[in-house]
């Protein structure tokens, strides 16, 4: 039960009709019985109540702070964690479950993580593995959904990034697709390196490249780098 503000009890003592001493000490005293000592007793027991009331009153506001800020932190904890948690997406979409085996098994072997939709024929990855999946797929001439597009802009940007994203050894890359006159596509890419390239991750980039854009063979791909040097082309 609260005790009413010191400031108070004057005009709540007069509205009830008895003295702010009766009022403190919740009983009708005696106008002679009142002494010195009673009164300082009942002012000192009254100012005592009033302190324990604030003390529990700043208590109990701390509790709440503190509740508060649990719950701040519990609710941040889960929102990063449903930010931040992998999310499956489309890799390819197989025409028949044989194709989706073999897609299967490269996944696999390599070690990336994914999913079969209900369809059983629809292959989704963890997104952080998803420039590594495009990539392995297409050198085993295998094209995923994010290349199977009319738009060559957009196989640029995305086989731009995908590249960045697998190859630590370049720092940045230039993408060009165009389409010939006999639907094939002609590929030039310029590196920017970090260090140089090997000559196995050369061969796996063109197989990557050449499976990622549908091309037939990689007689239309050439890879240079920025010092100019030319490190894959038909005749190289």
């Amino acid at each position: 039960m609260g005790f009413p503000d010191i400031n108070t009890l004057e005009p709540l003592a007069e509205a009830l009709g008895v003295s702010v001493l009766e009022l403190m000490n919740s009983e009708k005293i005696e106008t002679e019985d009142i002494q010195c000592e009673d009164a300082t007793l009942i002012l000192k027991n009254t100012i005592q109540e009033a302190n324990s009331q604030r003390l529990l009153n700043k208590k109990q506001y701390k509790m709440i702070i503190i509740g508060i800020a649990i719950l701040f932190l519990l609710i941040s904890v889960l929102l990063i964690f449903v930010l931040t948690r992998g999310r499956y997406v489309t890799l390819i979409q197989c025409e028949d479950f044989t194709k989706r085996e073999r897609v299967e098994s490269i996944l696999s072997r390599e070690g990336i993580p994914y999913k079969i939709l209900s369809d059983d024929l629809t292959v989704t990855v963890l997104d952080a593995h998803c420039s590594n999946a495009n990539m392995t797929l297409g050198a085993n001439n295998i094209r995923c959904a994010a290349y199977i597009t009319d738009n060559d802009f957009q196989a640029e940007i995305k086989l731009k990034d995908d590249i960045i994203a697998c190859f630590n050894e370049i720092k940045n890359a230039n993408v060009n697709i165009y389409t010939l006159p006999n639907g094939e596509n002609s590929i030039s890419i310029l590196l920017e390196l970090k260090t140089d390239l090997s000559e196995e991750k050369i061969e796996y980039l063109v197989a990557a490249v050449s499976g990622a854009t549908g091309s037939k063979n990689a007689d239309n791909i050439v890879i240079v780098d920025t010092d100019g040097n030319v490190l894959y082309s038909k005749d190289s």
